[in-house]
C-alpha cells in the first residue's frame, strides 16, 4: 500500500508539473481539484486501515477478557477439588493474559501516532502479536479441556 501511494504521488506530481505549464487557468484549477480529491481518498483509505486494525485489537482484547472470565469461573467451580499446582497454573495463565492485554492496549494507542513510513512494519508487528495471543488462547483452551477430562476420569 505504501509503495503504491508513493508511485501514485510521484506520477501525479510529474504529470501535474509537465501539464501545468501548458494548461489554461480552468484546467489548472481542475487538475488541482483532482489532486486534492486523490489526496483526500488516500487519507480516507489510511484512516479506514487504521480503524480496521483497531477493530482487530479490540476483538483480541475481548477474547482475552472472555478467557479471563472463564478462568475465574473454572477456579471458583473447582476451588475445592483443584490441586495447588492447578490453581498456581491458572493464576500464571491469568497473569500472562493480563500482560498480553496490557501490551495490546498500549499498541492500540500507538496506532494514531504511526506514520505511513513505519506503517507496514507496525502492522507486521501487530499481526505477530495477535497471532501469538491467539495461539496462547488456543493452548489455554486445550489445557482446560485436558484438565476437565482428567478431573472427570479421576472422579470415575
Amino acid at each position: 500500500m505504501k509503495s503504491s501511494r508513493i508511485v501514485l504521488s510521484i506520477a501525479s506530481m510529474f504529470f501535474m508539473a509537465s501539464s501545468f505549464m501548458m494548461c489554461t487557468p480552468a484546467e489548472r484549477e481542475n487538475m488541482e481539484n483532482e489532486t486534492e480529491a486523490e489526496a483526500a481518498e488516500m487519507e480516507r483509505e489510511w484512516e479506514q486501515e487504521k480503524q480496521e486494525l483497531k477493530n482487530n485489537y479490540q476483538t483480541t482484547i475481548d477474547d482475552i477478557d472472555a478467557k479471563l472470565e472463564e478462568i475465574d469461573r473454572n477456579m471458583e467451580a473447582s476451588a475445592e477439588n483443584a490441586s495447588a499446582e492447578m490453581q498456581e497454573e491458572w493464576n500464571e495463565t491469568k497473569a500472562d493474559l493480563q500482560d498480553s492485554k496490557t501490551k495490546l492496549q498500549a499498541e492500540m494507542e500507538e496506532i494514531d501516532r504511526q506514520t505511513e513510513e513505519g506503517w507496514e512494519d507496525f502492522k507486521r508487528g501487530v499481526s505477530n502479536t495477535i497471532a501469538d495471543i491467539d495461539q496462547e488462547l488456543d493452548e489455554i483452551e486445550a489445557s482446560f479441556e485436558r484438565e476437565v477430562n482428567e478431573e472427570v476420569n479421576d472422579n470415575d
